[in-house]
Order: structure tokens, then sequence, then C-alpha cells
């Protein structure tokens, strides 16, 4: 059977946005370039995004952490942006890399059935939340959220950073991907390294399919990869990938930038 490996926009799971609100202004806008990326700046704001997810799941939105005006439009749309939530599960964790877009830090955030990108702009003088909004990546079914299989992460690993040096690694490749990435090597060169350097690999689900699905942070972006088992001698078979748009268009909460 040959598999190909898919570059740019492929998408193999619909990830549709999630309850839209608005309190007047646009969603978040693109990055004024690819340098946008940043380490944490505030401690403040990612525990500040970090308790109001965790307080809508709960059924008790903490609207006092957020400014009037935000509350306010907040309340209007609580519950169907509390449906969308509690079909994600629990949160397991926020990154500590957002990317600062149009005065808007995003940040990714995993749960246990969802990879969802937030934007949240930095706290007001009285430390509240002045704007808020999410967009949904990747959903995925809770009971696949099992480990990865066999060796997959580190394959990964090495074949991100083959491609970034110019010289894949086409011995841990199956005749037929290996074909595959050959003849698309230039486009997935170009792809990924304008991402930058590869900061990180986390694992999301294991697809009913058996294809790996795994976000990879890099300095100037993030991608989605998924990959299927290894083979015994530990070559890949099946691979994809598809860049996330550095433009954040989701739903908003409050007032824009």
């Amino acid at each position: 059977m040959r598999l190909t490996l898919a570059v740019g926009m492929m998408l193999l799971i619909a990830a549709p946005a999630l309850g839209q609100a608005s309190a007047g202004g646009d969603a978040p806008g693109p990055a004024a370039s690819s340098s946008g990326l940043t380490s944490d700046p505030d401690q403040a704001i990612r525990d500040a995004l970090r308790h109001q997810i965790e307080a809508i799941v709960d059924g008790q939105p903490d609207y006092d952490a957020l400014s009037p005006a935000t509350a306010a439009t907040f309340r209007s749309a609580a519950q169907t942006i509390q449906v969308g939530l509690r079909q994600w599960g629990k949160l397991e964790f926020v990154d500590r890399h957002p990317a600062l877009r149009s005065g808007w830090y995003v940040y990714n955030v995993v749960f246990d059935s969802a990879l969802v990108q937030w934007a949240i702009k930095p706290l007001d003088a009285q430390g509240k939340i002045p704007g808020l909004g999410f967009k949904t990546l990747s959903i995925w079914s809770a009971s696949n959220r099992k480990g990865p299989s066999r060796g997959t992460e580190a394959w990964l690993r090495r074949h991100v950073e083959s491609i970034q040096n110019g010289t894949p690694n086409y011995d841990e490749m199956s005749p037929g991907l290996a074909q595959a990435v050959r003849e698309q090597f230039p486009h997935a060169r170009d792809s990924i390294k304008r991402l930058g350097a590869l900061e990180s690999i986390t694992f999301l689900t294991l697809e009913p399919n058996g294809m790996n699905e795994y976000d990879v942070e890099f300095e100037h972006g993030q991608a989605i990869w998924w990959i299927g088992p290894l083979t015994a001698d530990g070559r890949a078979v099946s691979l994809f990938f598809r860049n996330i748009p550095t433009e954040v268009s989701c739903c908003q909460v409050g007032s824009g930038p």
C-alpha cells in the first residue's frame, strides 16, 4: 500500500469555532511578524486564563475576574461557551510560550478531548481580563486519549530536524513514504524552515485508524503532525502534517485590539 506525506493545509479533523460572542471590535488579528513568539511575559496572565477556563468548566465563571464590559458580554454567552468547554473534558495544561499578536497573548491549551487556541488580552490596571477568546484546533474522542505508539515521538523529532537540516531520514521510512517525501521535499522543507527551531512535541491522541496525533511547537509557529505506528524495524509508513495559520480568528468575549 502506497502512503503519501501531505503538506501545508491538509486537515484531517474538522475544528469548528465554538461559543461566538462579541462586545464590539474585531477578533485578534494576524501577527505583525513571525517574531511574535515570546517566552511567557507575565505568569499572572497564564494563571488568570487557567483559572477562568476551570471556573467555566465547573459552572461558576469568575465574572469578578473580568472587566465590566467583558463580564457583561460573557454573561450573555456563558451557557453556550460552557457547553463547548464541557465537551473538551479536563484541562491538562496551558503552554508556557504564547504568541503575541496585536496585543493579545495566544496560548495552546490541551484538554482530554481537544487542542484549543485561547487568546487573552493583558490584565488591566485592576488585574482583570479585558478580552478573551478561543478557537478549536483539533477534537478527538476522550476514549482515544491513550499513550502514543512506541517510538513515534522520537521518530517525529528526528524527522523534523532532518527536514530542517536538508537531509531527510529516508532510511527510516518505508519505500512508499520515502518516495513521497522525495517528491514533496522542497515544499515541506520551506514550510518547516519558516517555522524556526523545533521547541517541543506534545502527544494529543491515538486516532481509531492508528494515527498518532502530535502538537509540534516551533520558534515561530505551530504544526499538527500525524504518524502511523512504526514497523518492527522502526520505519514510518504513514505521515501527514498541517501548519496552524498565524492569524487568530476566534470567538471573542470583550473588546478587540
